[in-house]
């Protein structure tokens, strides 16, 4: 959970703000899962 927090918090460095928040919630997805369908089943 931790090491997810901090990829977030990196994309939101790297991003200086998403305009689309429908595209950072892709980001997190795919930084975090590697798919970008929002699903956590693998």
């Amino acid at each position: 959970m931790e090491g997810s927090n901090h990829k977030i918090k990196n994309i939101k460095r790297r991003a200086y703000g998403y305009r689309n928040l429908e595209r950072f919630r892709l980001r997190v997805f795919l930084e975090c899962t590697g798919n970008t369908t929002g699903s956590q089943a693998a």
